[in-house]
Order: C-alpha cells, then sequence, then structure tokens
C-alpha cells in the first residue's frame, strides 16, 4: 500500500504545500498528489516511503495552523470488510469535525515487499 490519505487539512493549504512539506522531512516528492477540499490522496514510491511518511507526519506536524493526519487510504469497498476484521477503524480527526480511517499497528506493514493482495491474505490469515 504505496497510496496514503492525508487529512485534517485547510482550505488553503495548496499542492505546492504538500510538496514543500515531504522535502522538509526529506520524503520523495511525488507528482502524484489528489488535493481535495481538506484533505489529499498521496503515492509514495514504496511501502517504506509510505510508512516513513506515516510515521514521520501524522499527528505531528501542522500545516496552516491544522494537524494532519496521515494513513493508509482505504478503497470504499473494503473499509466495511477491514474494520470488521479489526485492521482499519473510525476516528475523530484532531479537529472533531470528522471521522476519519486509521490503521490499526499490523505486524504486516512492516513487511518490506508486500503487495495490497498479499497483505490482505496476510491480514485475513491473522484475523480468523
Amino acid at each position: 500500500m504505496n497510496k496514503l490519505y492525508v487529512g485534517n487539512l485547510s482550505p488553503s493549504v495548496t499542492v505546492e504545500d504538500l510538496k514543500q512539506l515531504f522535502v522538509e522531512r526529506k520524503l520523495p516528492v511525488t507528482d502524484q498528489v489528489l488535493l481535495k477540499s481538506g484533505y489529499a490522496f498521496v503515492d509514495f514510491p514504496d511501502q517504506n516511503w509510505a510508512i516513513k511518511a506515516i510515521e514521520t507526519l501524522s499527528g505531528k506536524v501542522e500545516l496552516h495552523g491544522k494537524v494532519i493526519e496521515v494513513d493508509y487510504s482505504v478503497p470504499k469497498k473494503q473499509r466495511g470488510s477491514l474494520e470488521t476484521q479489526g485492521v482499519f477503524h473510525k476516528v475523530r480527526s484532531q479537529d472533531g469535525q470528522s471521522l476519519i480511517w486509521k490503521s490499526r499497528p499490523c505486524c504486516c506493514y512492516s513487511q518490506p515487499n508486500m503487495t495490497e493482495s498479499s497483505m490482505h491474505e496476510e491480514i485475513v490469515c491473522r484475523s480468523l
């Protein structure tokens, strides 16, 4: 999983602001940034960089006056099943105004070279 959700963004945040933040934190700058109102999706080159971005940024960095949340992007059709399996859960964002999906600590994410499908299989196996 290399696509990350960046939430709790101020409406004034731009793609350039996000890219500058990545440069400041020594994370790879990517052209794959999809900015919406209050959140963004960012692709990282590999899983190791995605993990580093979550550990470096989530709940620790303020951008335009708001502490940002960073976690794995979860496709809508998978949210319910992954929540049932105990992998993701809904939590209130730091601004208290919206619910966001957060991953639970899982050893699957720290294993190098896992694809999304093998990660999903690993999660299903460990949740049984």
